[in-house]
């Protein structure tokens, strides 16, 4: 069987954010194409400031076909089946161990609990759970691996650690919380199906969980906006024009986007480092983002660039940056990139300005 999760939609009046409540059913058009008749929510469906889910509800009612399995998050815990009257919507507001099909494979359906740890709960129901034969869907913070916080919720949500999963050996873990998409060995955070704001960028996706050898597919979400917030490094070179315009193309290349994902995006660029023309460089930077809307009306920020007259202190800098790339430094969520390196690197050759 083959099931969807998704988590963090964060519903609130349609009118409001209509983006959300399409990305929503961008997945279940998708999902229903694929023939998968069921659809994991994992916390977050609504937003705290929204308590009238007659709009989901008619919405779920034109998808009869699939069933809906929802957990409350922090910002929906108090959500619960009286809310919803379609009848293809189970939300489990208390933790609730279920089959979902004749694999054997159990869910363990664990909402947010303010104050609560993961393991607590998970050891309270372990005379239903097997090693390696069931799946938690939860809501929380995922402490041992992913070091990844929601900016938007600072300090620590219902946490999941390394020795829960050690002591309990779910067969995979997914969780609602964090609204970047991350992967690790056992536990998976699909994210928001919608970016909520600039700081949520890129493409989104939603999970396909198949219960028969515990695959997971990862399945694009067509959203109405796609965010980006870039962050570019510029260090004065004899041919800086052509170094800004390559780091640009190749930002641009990387966000993967056809012509039509392309008109979505909103964007916020900023540009940091040293420059031996700065009106130039600005000049540069707006024609090459010229095909894209920026964010609020933005416009490229430069408040971090400085100019640079030292022509000894540019040979250094041109040096470090083609050290630094001939490095080939380790990268990941984790790992700063070489971008981030370069600027700390010039602010220590430019004097700490």
């Amino acid at each position: 069987m083959r099931i969807a999760i998704t988590a963090d939609v964060h519903l609130t009046n349609m009118e409001i954010h209509p983006e959300r409540y399409n990305a929503l059913e961008n997945i279940l058009t998708k999902i229903s194409q694929e023939n998968i008749d069921t659809l994991i929510i994992a916390g977050d469906l609504f937003d705290e400031t929204y308590n009238n889910y007659s709009e989901f509800d008619k919405l779920a009612s034109r998808y009869s076909h699939i069933n809906f399995h929802i957990i409350p998050g922090n910002h929906d815990a108090l959500i619960d089946n009286k809310a919803i009257t379609s009848s293809n919507v189970e939300i489990y507001s208390v933790p609730t161990v279920k089959n979902l099909d004749e694999s054997g494979l159990k869910f363990f359906f664990l909402p947010y609990q303010k104050d609560s740890v993961m393991g607590e709960v998970i050891a309270s129901n372990m005379k239903e759970l097997h090693s390696n034969k069931w799946v938690l869907i939860g809501h929380g913070d995922w402490e041992s691996g992913m070091k990844v916080s929601n900016p938007l919720e600072p300090g620590v949500y219902m946490p999941l650690s390394q020795k829960d999963i050690n002591s309990f050996k779910p067969a995979n873990v997914f969780l609602g919380h964090i609204h970047k998409p991350l992967d690790d060995v056992t536990v998976c955070y699909p994210g928001s199906p919608c970016g909520l704001d600039i700081t949520e960028t890129g493409k989104r996706r939603f999970i396909v969980f198949n219960t028969e050898n515990c695959g997971i597919e990862h399945h694009h979400v067509d959203t109405d906006i796609i965010y980006f917030s870039e962050i570019i490094s510029i260090l004065p070179l004899e041919d800086e024009e052509i170094y800004l315009r390559d780091r640009i193309r190749g930002i641009i290349k990387s966000w993967d986007l056809n012509e039509e994902q392309k008109t979505r995006v909103k964007l916020r660029v900023k540009v940091r480092g040293y420059s031996s023309n700065i009106r130039k460089l600005n000049e540069i930077a707006s024609e090459e983002f010229k095909d894209f809307r920026f964010y609020n009306g933005e416009n490229i920020d430069l408040s971090e660039v400085f100019l640079s007259e030292n022509y000894e202190l540019e040979e250094i800098a041109r040096k470090t940056a083609e050290r630094i790339n001939e490095l080939k430094l380790p990268s990941g969520t984790y790992q700063p990139t070489n971008d981030e390196i370069l600027f700390h690197a010039l602010k220590i050759i430019y004097g700490g300005k």
